[in-house]
């Protein structure tokens, strides 16, 4: 299982800064697969889910993003948790639940 830096090294080897959508979300989703979902790592879970967002799977890093708010506001992690809300609030559109969980925890 990979942790936190070493989760962010394994991303940043499979896709370069300029890396296309497809690096990233290949990079992404083998990150992923490291990724303890039982409790998530609030800075591993906002690492996949900002390479799933620059690959252009909008759904996956918003539900990543939740994932890491979540436990970043349950760690007291207040700023992190204040930053992952809001890029779920810019990925889902209207009519998403996550939408109105995520201004109710900014509240």
């Amino acid at each position: 299982l990979l942790a936190g830096s070493a989760l962010t090294s394994a991303m940043s080897r499979g896709c370069a800064s300029g890396a296309n959508e497809a690096k990233r979300k290949q990079a992404a989703e083998g990150a992923r697969r490291e990724l303890p979902h039982d409790h998530p790592l609030p800075g591993a879970h906002e690492d996949v889910a900002r390479h799933l967002a620059r690959g252009n799977s909008r759904k996956e890093a918003a539900r990543f993003y939740l994932e890491a708010a979540d436990a970043a506001r349950a760690s007291y992690q207040t700023q992190l948790a204040k930053r992952c809300y809001r890029r779920v609030i810019a990925l889902v559109s209207e009519g998403d639940m996550r939408l109105l969980e995520a201004h109710e925890a900014l509240e």
